[in-house]
């Protein structure tokens, strides 16, 4: 029965391929497919760790599905960051804020990767990397009340401060206090 069922479903999805060619072109049913397919696949390799592959997937779907893109780039650039790998992460995270940008998640996600890039001047002033700020900014207009809101603006206002950057040790020896 099982073995039935799966040779109808197999029929009926080559027929739709074939008929949906015929009628709208190739171009206009089959990239639509392929970029599910794509998709799974992308997924399953991310599943295995097989980062490499998985993100030639992810990034065919994206080609054959830009609406759905930001999506494929988000979930492959949280793979990136969970596998400790936050440069390609951090490209993954802005790829899904260009292709989406009203996608608050991958907004965040995308400043927070780029928050491994930060940098403080010798004065203590905390310098973000080029595209956090914004990225910070955008979250907060698109969900100013979302799950992330709270961090996006103590991330604003660590970037907008300066860094206390003298020590002062508490059991020191005073300088020109002689002991007699």
């Amino acid at each position: 029965m099982r073995r039935e069922k799966f040779f109808q479903v197999l029929v009926l999805l080559i027929a739709s391929c074939t008929i949906g060619s015929a009628v709208h072109g190739q171009d206009q049913v089959v990239p639509a497919m392929s970029a599910r397919a794509y998709r799974s696949q992308g997924a399953a390799l991310l599943a295995a760790k097989k980062i490499d592959e998985a993100q030639t997937e992810l990034n065919k779907a994206a080609q054959l599905d830009p609406t759905s893109a930001g999506k494929y780039y988000y979930n492959l650039g949280a793979v990136l960051v969970n596998t400790g790998q936050m440069d390609p992460a951090t490209e993954a995270f802005k790829k899904a804020t260009e292709a989406d940008p009203n996608y608050a998640d991958a907004q965040f996600q995308y400043a927070t990767a780029l928050s491994a890039k930060l940098t403080t001047t010798p004065e203590g002033k905390v310098i973000a990397p080029p595209g956090m700020k914004e990225a910070l900014d955008k979250y907060l207009a698109l969900q100013p009340a979302g799950q992330f809101a709270e961090a996006a603006k103590g991330m604003l206002q660590v970037i907008s401060t300066t860094v206390e950057t003298n020590y002062n040790n508490p059991n020191a020896p005073k300088k020109g206090v002689k002991k007699k």
